[in-house]
């Protein structure tokens, strides 16, 4: 920042010296901005950096004197540019890169505010978006800078991030890496892999991404940047302070590079000499500490580098801080701590979100889902190291890989889980066969124990309570079942023994975790289990969810004077469920779309169908938001998993003003309102198709 500071006062001071010059020698004319870009925009300047400007004047009116205010700015950059980079016996100032203006080489020097408006409204680039995040005015007439930048605004930070833009920067994306994956003999700090370009766009990306919506993350810095969508919680906090760390590193060794010499270089030093000597500057004896420094910092950009683009970015943060946490524990009681420590602090930070409204009910859920999953995956990852090493790799009968997977069934499986929801799980391997240690052992003993190791890595009860509690009963054949299953004998079940209720319970599944090997063919027989069997005539189907329903209100139902099942009773959510699942199972033959596990999602897909009752679907939307909200601030207030409502109880004041009520009375009112058009729905979808088809 200090370095900055000092450019831009030698700009504003070479600046106001020609801008008089000039006058004297052409007259009054109007007055121009330069705008500072990269490191300098940012106030990041290295000890040897470039200055990227920008020159705008006001306007191109007519003068009376024979000099025209384009031709006296382009004269003014001229001028300005010889004064910063001209050498002198004591050096010279700054090299000046004019390459980022508009239309690039091209483009005049300098242009009229109206002139660089129209340039960027309907010529403006990707890249150059990106580029004018860091612009600010730092010679000339501040304010017209100011004034220039608000009305760039909308093109810098757009409202929506489309498909098309999201490909641009893909694009951009792949040049980059293409550029870094070139062969050189020595590391550059800047270019290369993980190196400095990719944190800063990486950084730059996500504040495109958010910007048109969350204009606080609007800053030129890239350490305020990073600070401010950490602050929004747009990226995680593990995320912010890994990367700062390692944009801070590579920064300081980019600056150290450049004091040996004064010279502009970005390559880590080939020869041994050169870079120890790089390494005490940095502060290191050990040469080898200091590169495994380098290697750390740059993996970690890399890997947000690359995760950026991806649909589990969010679950590649979380991955990132979970396995900080994890380093230092020794045994799986101090994982275990771990693991229920990370449960706690991660829901509290969605509660603050949620609570607050900086995130939707929806992305609250898939949040919450998105911890019980990176806490699976961890639980997974170290269970089969753990066994490994005592029993050896499975393999298959006929020597292949053998393989294992688990699934989310339920909430956890639709990406909806809520504040203290259960984990249901199901365990599938490849078959028959043994590991290959030296104390050998069957395949169906080794994944039973690896299933049993997961569930109570995550289920141990802890200082900090316990990760999760697991359900293992929506498997085959439910508690009589064995706790793993082979993939064959789950095709199996599945293609003759399943009920209606578990064909609607696997519409729901999803793969968390597993080996790679065997999660395509894991893939395609849930698909197939869901999807694709043979689905009896509907006229059954609505009979079977009928006495589903009816046997779930009697036994699984709150039955209690002054209660109310949200979910399990009468006009609740299991009876949205049965609905959404009922319209997805007899409509997925048609539509692609519908090959999803989320009920929000299965609605929004259903609502572009043309056979579909659109004014059903919005009902539908509009009843299990409401539900599901109640719900979540249900249990959020009594601190446990419940979905039943006491009527008498002391909390209903606090739960009305949460889920935005006057009073518990409205509050109530809308409940037995919405219970009431919930058993309409249920009755018309399916209930009286039921009944005729009875008689």
């Amino acid at each position: 920042e200090e370095w900055s500071d000092i450019a831009e006062a030698i700009l504003g001071t070479v600046y106001q010296s020609t801008f008089h010059e000039l006058i004297e020698k052409h007259g009054m004319h109007c007055h121009g901005s330069v705008l500072a870009l990269g490191k300098l925009g940012a106030r990041e300047l290295n000890l040897s950096s470039d200055v990227d400007l920008i020159f705008i004047y006001e306007n191109d009116n007519a003068l009376e004197s024979g000099v025209t205010n384009h031709e006296f700015h382009e004269r003014l950059t001229v001028n300005l540019t010889k004064l910063l980079s001209e050498v002198t016996p004591n050096g010279f100032l700054y090299r000046v890169d004019h390459e980022l203006r508009p239309e690039g080489k091209q483009g005049p020097l300098a242009n009229s505010l109206d002139a660089a408006e129209r340039y960027y409204q309907y010529f403006g680039q990707d890249w150059e978006r990106q580029t004018l995040i860091r612009a600010r005015p730092i010679a000339g007439d501040i304010a017209l800078g100011d004034k220039f930048l608000e009305c760039l605004t909308p093109f810098i930070y757009r409202r929506s991030v489309s498909l098309e833009d999201l490909s641009h920067m893909r694009k951009m994306k792949s040049k980059m890496e293409k550029e870094a994956s070139l062969k050189h003999d020595a590391y550059n700090i800047k270019l290369g892999p993980g190196g400095i370009r990719e944190a800063e766009f990486f950084v730059q990306a996500l504040q495109q991404f958010y910007g048109g919506k969350y204009p606080k993350v609007r800053c030129n810095n890239t350490y305020d940047a990073i600070h401010r969508l950490k602050k929004e919680s747009l990226i995680h906090p593990h995320t912010a302070q890994s990367l700062t760390d390692a944009y801070s590193f590579l920064r300081r060794t980019e600056n150290m590079l450049q004091a040996d010499e004064d010279l502009q270089v970005h390559r880590i030093p080939h020869k041994e000499d050169d870079l120890a000597a790089l390494g005490r500057r940095m502060g290191f004896l050990d040469v080898n500490e200091f590169t495994d420094q380098i290697r750390t910092h740059t993996a970690q950009i890399e890997r947000s580098f690359h995760a950026l683009f991806e649909a589990d970015y969010e679950l590649q943060e979380l991955e990132e801080a979970i396995r900080g946490n994890l380093e230092s524990c020794s045994d799986d009681e101090e994982r275990s701590d771990s693991l229920a420590w990370f449960r706690t602090q991660e829901t509290k930070r969605i509660q603050h979100l949620d609570v607050n409204g900086k995130v939707s009910l929806q992305t609250a859920l898939r949040r919450l889902t998105r911890v019980a999953d990176v806490i699976i995956k961890c639980a997974w990852s170290l269970s089969t190291e753990e066994l490994n090493k005592r029993y050896g790799t499975p393999s298959m009968d006929d020597g292949s890989e053998a393989g294992f997977a688990v699934i989310g069934m339920g909430r956890l499986g639709s990406l909806e889980m809520d504040y203290g929801s259960d984990l249901d799980l199901i365990f599938l391997y490849s078959g028959s066969g043994k590991t290959n240690g030296k104390m050998s052992i069957s395949n169906a003993e080794f994944y039973t124990r690896l299933a049993q190791r997961i569930i109570s890595l995550i289920s141990l009860p802890t200082r900090y309570g316990k990760a999760y509690t697991v359900d293992p009963e929506l498997r085959p054949s439910g508690r009589s079942g064995t706790l793993v299953a082979t993939l064959e004998s789950f095709r199996q079940y599945h293609a003759s023994q399943a009920q209606v209720w578990e064909r609607l319970s696997i519409l729901k599944a999803r793969i968390i975790v597993g080996d790679k090997c065997f999660l395509d063919q894991t893939k395609n027989s849930l698909l197939h289990a869901a999807y694709e069997s043979p689905i009896s005539n509907e006229e059954f189907i609505r009979s079977e969810i009928d006495k589903l329903r009816k046997r779930s209100i009697e036994e699984r139902a709150a039955h209690k004077e002054h209660h109310i099942d949200l979910k399990m009773g009468g006009g609740g959510v299991n009876d949205l469920e049965l609905i959404i699942r009922y319209l997805q199972l007899t409509h997925c033959k048609d539509n692609d779309g519908l090959n999803t596990q989320n009920s929000f999602d299965i609605l929004d897909v259903l609502s572009q169908e043309s056979t579909c009752d659109h004014s059903l679907i919005e009902n539908l939307a509009e009843l299990l938001y409401f539900h599901r909200l109640t719900i979540s601030r249900l249990r959020l207030i009594v601190g446990r998993s419940t979905d039943v409502i006491n009527t008498e109880a002391d909390y209903l004041e606090q739960l009305a003003t949460l889920c935005h009520f006057k009073d518990p009375p409205e509050m109530l009112l809308l409940i037995d309102k919405n219970r009431n058009r919930v058993n309409q729905f249920y009755n018309d979808t399916i209930k009286q198709s039921h009944d005729a088809y009875q008689k």
